[in-house]
């Protein structure tokens, strides 16, 4: 038996249903020969007889059409209100957010949030995407704490002041 081929794009596939349909086997044959060659998840019984059935009626074309599908309840205006409730309060959660607004449901306002605004979670507050730079680098040299920028920058001294009396008082 030769090895199978993966990584198929269903246009190849289709074009096989298509030829060896126009040779005559039934769709059952061709299933077993399609699991054969490409696998036995290439493709479902009832999509060969679909598919088999569309070209006995006159369908010629093996590349699949594009589907508008549902549309999305994902609109400006509401990409627009959620981002100003963000702005105005980056502590919340996506629950209050859903209260703020009641018409849209949870999961549509957690795919506003990351996927079209660009914003992650960080520390407890939704910041813009390409804010995820650190905000402080720390370098110990002797003891001694340097910070670069100034954010954060006095609560990081508490703690390596707090970290240098620990590791002072252990030795």
């Amino acid at each position: 038996m030769c090895a199978t081929i993966n990584n198929t794009a269903s246009c190849e596939v289709l074009a096989v249903i298509r030829f060896l349909l126009a040779i005559n086997n039934n769709a059952a044959k061709i299933q077993r020969q399609l699991c054969e060659v490409y696998g036995p998840n290439v493709m479902s019984d009832s999509n060969v007889k679909q598919w088999c059935h569309l070209f006995e009626e006159g369908r010629t074309n093996v590349y699949d059409e594009e589907h508008n599908g549902r549309p999305s309840v994902i609109t400006d205006d509401l990409v627009e209100k959620v981002n100003t409730t963000l702005c105005g309060n980056g502590r919340f959660t996506i629950s209050e957010l859903s209260l703020e607004l009641p018409q849209v449901s949870r999961s549509v306002i957690y795919n506003i949030v990351p996927e079209k605004l660009g914003y992650k979670k960080l520390c407890a507050r939704w910041v813009p995407e390409s804010g995820r730079t650190p905000f402080c680098t720390i370098y110990f040299n002797g003891g001694s704490l340097s910070t670069s920028g100034n954010v954060l920058s006095a609560i990081l001294r508490f703690v390596f002041r707090v970290a240098m009396a620990i590791h002072q008082s252990e030795e």
